[in-house]
């Protein structure tokens, strides 16, 4: 039995393509029984997975989620645990179950029958000051608490060799998409129309009023093309302010802030090109997805550059509007150049079934995306 732990996590739809959903599915697709615990869940279901709501169990506190946790790893004779995003509630579950509760998950050989795996979300180089007073120290107590520490960047596996102490084995798994949502085809099935789209959260961190900007230095010259922002709105005011940007550059009919929609994968397949201006990016699981279905991408630096770049993205150097325009400039003239840049990624990205046939073996192979 897998268990899949997102502490105070809550599952929306959109996480069956990403790692809360998509974990758990992949494990329940290799034919392993499958339980997912989460603070709450606004899904159904998830395919071939049980769903444990620490909500629905008992009380939210930090008492509650440890009973309601140990109880779920009794209960269900969980062998392996994939802790997605571990932090704090997280910590002491895996603290009480592997010293104070250690004899109990001693298999019949002395090795530990059951396995803590901890998947970070966590890119690397967001700030010096978060890793050493944050990231860092929660790195050297997983390192003495768990089997194996999983980070999704060359960048991030380099910072926290310095950290990881411990007897964990250090680890660089990607993160993957789901062919589910997401079926790929060697070529594309039909014509893409002249647009540039974006898919992130309708927040300032992401930046999109420099997209916006350098679209409308590029929208005179190439006048058949559109933007479209695609994305749940976190932020209103941000969305308004956005709106008005729109408004005093004109772009009114070229400019589409969409929100959130229904079938994101029909967005890729309409679209030519995919920027990313975000500010903050551990892994983008957006970007991936756009390469996926055979979209050139431009990007902001965020996350790994090393890694963005070998996957074939244009990673903006200064990262500001008018360096974007001139790579936009570049993607929209050039279709051949949009298509070479494309094939670069074909077949590079791993599924979440790839994934997880890698966090559960005893030394994953060490891939670049």
């Amino acid at each position: 039995m897998v268990l899949t732990y997102w502490s105070g996590g809550t599952i929306e739809a959109v996480h069956r393509q990403k790692d809360p959903g998509g974990i758990p599915i992949a494990v329940a697709e290799a034919g392993s029984p499958s339980v997912a615990l989460v603070r709450s869940s606004r899904v159904p279901a998830l395919s071939g997975v049980e769903i444990v709501e620490v909500l629905k169990e008992g009380p939210g506190s930090i008492r509650g989620e440890l009973r309601c946790a140990l109880s779920v790893l009794d209960r269900y004779a969980v062998t392996d645990v994939i802790v997605i995003k571990g932090w704090k509630r997280q910590m002491l579950v895996t603290l009480w179950d592997r010293l104070i509760r250690g004899v109990r998950s001693v298999g019949p050989s002395g090795h530990d029958a059951r396995r803590w795996i901890l998947k970070m979300d966590w890119g690397g180089p967001y700030s010096d000051h978060l890793t050493k007073y944050f990231t860092g120290p929660y790195l050297f107590l997983s390192s003495w608490l768990f089997d194996k520490i999983v980070v999704e960047t060359t960048c991030a596996e380099e910072i926290a060799r310095r950290w990881v102490w411990g007897p964990a084995r250090l680890c660089m798994i990607p993160d993957g998409y789901s062919p589910h949502h997401h079926p790929i085809a060697e070529k594309d099935p039909h014509p893409r129309s002249p647009q540039v789209l974006s898919v992130a959260r309708i927040s300032r961190v992401k930046r999109l009023e420099v997209l916006i900007r350098a679209f409308g230095i590029v929208s005179n010259t190439f006048p058949g093309w559109t933007l479209r922002l695609v994305g749940p709105v976190e932020d209103f005011g941000y969305r308004q302010e956005l709106e008005a940007l729109v408004d005093s550059l004109g772009l009114r009919s070229r400019v589409q802030i969409v929100g959130e929609v229904t079938n994101v994968s029909e967005e890729y397949q309409r679209a030519s090109i995919f920027c990313s201006t975000s500010q903050m990016e551990s892994f983008g699981i957006s970007r991936v997805e756009a390469l996926v279905h055979g979209l050139p991408v431009i990007t902001s630096p965020s996350g790994c550059p090393q890694d963005l770049r070998a996957l074939g993205m244009i990673v903006l150097e200064k990262d500001d509007e008018a360096e974007l325009a001139h790579e936009l400039h570049r993607l929209i003239a050039d279709e051949a150049l949009r298509h070479r840049l494309a094939d670069q990624a074909r077949g590079r990205i791993p599924t979440w079934n790839q994934v997880v046939e890698d966090l559960l073996r005893p030394v994953p192979p060490r891939r670049l995306k």
